[in-house]
């Protein structure tokens, strides 16, 4: 095979197949092959004119394959590729033998999956911010590590992409994927489709069941269509009992309180009423939150919420965890009266786990990524502090990047701002309350109250 500009690859493995073509990985690594399955004379010419729309627009940031070059003959082109990548659907495609919830823990578990899912809500709100549509948005379409130490994802077929202001520009999905309103044809693609299709998506790799394949499509598959269309509630409507599930994975061992809510308000109002559906923003924060309220099981290996006593998939006692409490601090000429002082509650808990780092990124530290003083953007993954529980009580924080980090103790107002790559202990008994502010008083910022109870924010 050639490209246009007759350089020669070998076809290697087909690691994707969607609604408008499939994605061939190339020998050689870093580089896939998309065919278009359309045969339309027109169809090179169009997508040309498309690769041509999307390289006019920045995505910088949003980590999407970059299309290269068309490939000589067929319709299609050459896209960057991460290597040894594979498509999400192998987070929720069981082995037909063995014990599956071994399989669960060994592709990453609960946690890995609730990070990837948040790192795919994340490159689609940022997507969406740029007036742009995804369009077929469906596991095929979405890379992930083969690795289950990564969690990165891959968007692909780049060639989807669609601007807001052109509604008639595509209607497509693959099927089990797609806004019902688009399936019956009624509106082509944008954001709100999109919008259901990560809904389903996470749903989907989380529960390891499709939102509507209950009892009334596993039992007549000829139902299938009518569901993906909406003519049948989801398996879980609170009223509407026709096409509930009587089997699989329940949805308490890996859905949070607020992720049931989503899927609740993206399967329900959300089923007609694009405008009703959850943002891929609230998906990414309630899925980051919930990952960070995850520990790792010693008797099962698995990773489990921390919300009980035992391990809600083998019943073994959690061992001793520690609790950072997110919360907002609000400059003195900003704040309203307060018996907090300043400070105002998330609902935002980070486990610590004895002698583990956890990493503080931006996106949990800063509560403005853009402060205005910085001389780039600031990158939500971007290290600004870690956090390890030792013995006791003692919680040592490092400052890691050049963002501020400032240990206060609240009883008595003292303060000690870290240099960069410095080290201290953060006591919590005798000593004093102490918290980590990420920013200075003056500031919009986050800080963090570590505590033993998760349900003590003082």
């Amino acid at each position: 095979m050639r490209d246009e500009l007759q350089n020669e690859f070998v076809l290697q493995e087909r690691i994707g197949s969607g609604g408008q073509g499939e994605v061939w990985s190339l020998e050689g690594g870093r580089a896939a092959a998309k065919f278009l399955r359309s045969a339309d004379s027109a169809a090179r010419d169009e997508l040309r004119a498309r690769l041509r729309q999307i390289a006019r627009t920045d995505l910088h940031g949003i980590p999407l394959a970059t299309p290269q070059a068309l490939i000589d003959g067929p319709p299609g082109y050459i896209m960057e590729l991460l290597e040894d990548m594979v498509s999400l659907g192998s987070l929720f495609t069981f082995p037909k033998t063995g014990d599956h919830r071994a399989w669960y823990r060994d592709t990453g578990g609960l946690r890995r999956r609730l990070v990837v899912l948040a790192n795919m809500a994340d490159a689609l709100h940022r997507l969406h911010s740029k007036a742009m549509a995804y369009c077929d948005l469906s596991p095929a379409n979405v890379l992930v590590p083969r690795s289950a130490a990564y969690d990165h994802i891959w968007l692909i077929d780049p060639d989807n992409l669609s601007a807001e202001s052109d509604r008639s520009a595509h209607s497509l999905h693959t099927r089990g994927f797609g806004a019902p309103e688009v399936v019956r044809g009624e509106r082509a693609n944008d954001t709100l489709s999109d919008l259901f299709s990560l809904a389903l998506i996470v749903f989907r790799v989380l529960v390891n069941n499709h939102p509507f394949d209950g009892d009334a499509v596993r039992y007549d598959s000829a139902l299938a269509d009518k569901a993906y269309s909406g003519g049948l509630p989801w398996i879980y409507h609170p009223t509407d009992h026709r096409n509930k599930l009587s089997k699989g994975m329940s949805r308490d061992l890996v859905l949070t309180g607020a992720l049931k809510r989503l899927a609740g308000q993206a399967f329900e109002a959300g089923l007609d009423d694009p405008a009703k559906r959850p943002t891929a923003a609230e998906w990414r924060d309630q899925l980051l939150r919930a990952a960070d309220f995850t520990y790792l099981c010693s008797g099962c290996g698995n990773t489990a919420y921390a919300f009980d006593r035992t391990c809600s998939w083998c019943g073994e006692g959690r061992p001793p965890l520690m609790f950072a409490h997110m919360m907002a601090h609000m400059p003195r000429h900003a704040a309203a009266p307060d018996p907090v002082a300043g400070l105002v509650a998330l609902s935002h808990i980070v486990v610590l786990t004895r002698g583990k780092a956890f990493a503080v990124d931006a996106r949990r530290a800063l509560l403005v990524l853009d402060r205005g003083h910085a001389v780039s953007p600031v990158s939500p993954g971007e290290p600004v502090a870690e956090l390890v529980w030792h013995d006791h009580d003692d919680v040592e924080v490092r400052r890691i990047g050049h963002h501020p980090v400032v240990l206060v103790n609240r009883e008595h107002s003292r303060s000690i701002t870290l240099k960069r790559s410095e080290r201290r202990p953060l006591p919590h008994g005798a000593s004093g309350a102490w918290d980590v502010h990420f920013g200075h008083p003056d500031e919009l910022h986050t800080v963090f109250r570590v505590s033993r109870d998760p349900r003590e924010v003082r």
